[in-house]
Order: structure tokens, then sequence, then C-alpha cells
């Protein structure tokens, strides 16, 4: 891995840090930050740090420039904590000596929980490993727990997040069936745990679908987006695990650091599009394909019919966002 940088500036006494978004590594750095220093926010306007140096040329390979999505990290021992994750982790930062002239989101550590079900699901154990690589704390959910937060306080007294891996509808729904499977593990989380996950994101919560998992929301909500390969034919198109270039909306958070192309690992996925008949002033596309044919390796047939299609999307739901 590259050397980290920490830009500092001889008898400058720091307002606090700013750490470039770039690198995925800043995922790590966000995560023990919030557990060790006062203060950690998110810049929502890209800024210079140092216009005065950049204007005397003292400034050199764009270090000045930070971009949507920088790391503002302020409170006690910030110096000691900064400098330590700048070289154990190959990040580019700076001190900076006055608030930056920009708007800033705080931070805090999600509550977050996986649904794991009970049938075999590779999908779920992939994201259960990013996410202890990236150190993000989460909870297991099985059927039992999400079903729950139809009764009582519900699921976002305990959850900011709810993460759905990859799988079907119908498996989320009704699990693993039938006499020879024991009565514990049969059957998934059921109409009552839908309305759960439906009460959740009305009341403010954050639902994270991956892959057919959106069909969770398509099928059981009422959401201005349809998946435009639904009914299509493996005769007219198909693309079993191929590479795809998406064009990226660098300024929403899911792709801070990101840059505005980049390369897609498509597998038999799901491609969104405006539903007829709704307001789509609730929906942020987050990353489409282009309108070209989008294949970068591997085998694509009809293209055309995810072109200037949705990759992924943020929908606004009541208080929540799926």
């Amino acid at each position: 891995a590259a050397a980290g940088m920490l830009i500092r500036h001889p008898n400058l006494r720091p307002y606090g840090y700013l750490i470039r978004p770039e690198p995925n590594n800043k995922v790590i750095a966000t995560n023990r930050l919030l557990k060790a220093v006062t203060e950690v926010y998110w810049l929502t306007e890209e800024i210079r740090a140092f216009p005065a140096r950049e204007a005397a040329g003292l400034s050199s390979g764009g270090e000045g420039r930070y971009s949507v999505g920088t790391l503002l990290v302020r409170g006690r021992g910030a110096a000691a904590q900064v400098e330590q994750l700048v070289n154990e982790l190959s990040l580019r930062a700076a001190e900076i000596e006055r608030a930056p002239q920009a708007a800033a989101v705080r931070l805090r550590a999600p509550r977050i929980g996986l649904y794991q079900p009970w049938t075999a699901n590779m999908d779920e154990g992939w994201t259960r490993w990013l996410l202890e690589q990236y150190e993000f704390s989460y909870t297991t959910l099985r059927n039992k727990e999400i079903e729950a937060g139809a009764d009582a306080s519900g699921l976002g007294e305990k959850f900011d997040v709810l993460i759905f891996p990859d799988m079907s509808y119908r498996q989320i729904l009704h699990g693993r069936q039938g006499e020879w499977v024991q009565p514990e593990y049969r059957g998934g989380i059921g109409e009552k745990g839908v309305e759960a996950v439906r009460e959740f994101v009305r009341g403010g919560g954050t639902l994270v679908l991956l892959g057919e998992s959106a069909d969770l929301a398509l099928e059981s909500m009422a959401l201005p987006l349809r998946n435009v390969l639904k009914g299509v034919r493996a005769a007219d198109f198909s693309c079993p695990g191929s590479l795809l270039r998406i064009l990226v909306d660098t300024r929403h958070p899911v792709a801070y650091g990101m840059p505005a192309e980049a390369t897609a690992n498509f597998v038999d996925s799901l491609v969104f599009d405006l539903a007829p008949g709704f307001s789509y002033t609730d929906v942020r596309v987050i990353a489409r394909y282009p309108t070209t044919n989008p294949l970068q390796s591997g085998w694509l047939r009809g293209p055309e019919h995810i072109q200037d299609r949705i990759a992924a999307a943020e929908v606004s739901y009541e208080k929540g966002k799926i």
C-alpha cells in the first residue's frame, strides 16, 4: 500500500483534521474515530483547505482540494488518532487552523441489523465479512427477531439500519418449507415480518437491499421504481457474470470518494427505472448504466435493455429511506 500523508504546518494550532474520502480504508478510519474522538463530520461541499498556499504555488498534486465526503475530525486526542490512522491505513490528511467554509453533517455509529436466513445464503456471509473487515458493529437478525418488530416498540427502537443480503423475495418471505424441516428453522419472516420492516422504514429507518432482495420493497411497498428486467426472456437479455461500466453520482453519501465512472460486477442483477404513475421527487439515482453498451469484460446479451437505466438508487419512504 502507498504510504500515508499528513500535511502539517509549523506553529499551527489545528482546529481539526481533514481526511480524504477516496480510499476504502477511510471507512475503517471513520469507525475507529467514532469510537475514540468527540466529533467526526462529513463535508457535503468541496473545499480548498489551503487557498493561500495554492495561490502561492506551495501546494502540489491537488492535496489542497478536498472533495465531498471528506472527513472532518475534531476533539481531544484527535491529533494522535489521525496520525496513527494515516500511517496504518495509508490515508491522506491535513491539519486546518480554522473551521472550513463548507456544510457538514455530524456522524455517529449506526445500529445495524443484518438479516440471516435459515436457508444457505452465500451473500449473507460475504456481507457479514465486509462489515467485519471494515469494523462495523452489527447484530444478526433471524426470522423471529424481524417478526417481533411488529409487536411492542418495533425495530426502530433497536436499529437505525436493516440490511438484507442478495436473495429472492420468496426466500425472505417463506424461507425453507416442508415437514422434514425442523419447526424452529421453518419459514421466513412472513407477512408479519414484512409489516415490521415496512413500519421500521416509515418511522425513519434505513433499509439496505442488495441484489434480488430489492424485491422485498418493490413487491410489498408502493415505490416509484420497477425492475425493467422482470419478465424479460433469457433469449433477449443475459448477463450471468460480467463487468459493466456505471456512471456514479459522487455527491451521494453512498458514493463519496468514488470516481464518476466505475465498474460494477453484474450477476443476474436487478436493473431499475422510474415506474409510471408516480412522483419521482423521492428517488435519487446513485449509479446508472451509460447510454452506450456498458460491457467492459465478459459477456452480455441485449445491452439495450439496461442502457441509461438505474443500477443503484435511494428512495425516500415516509420518514425513512430505502
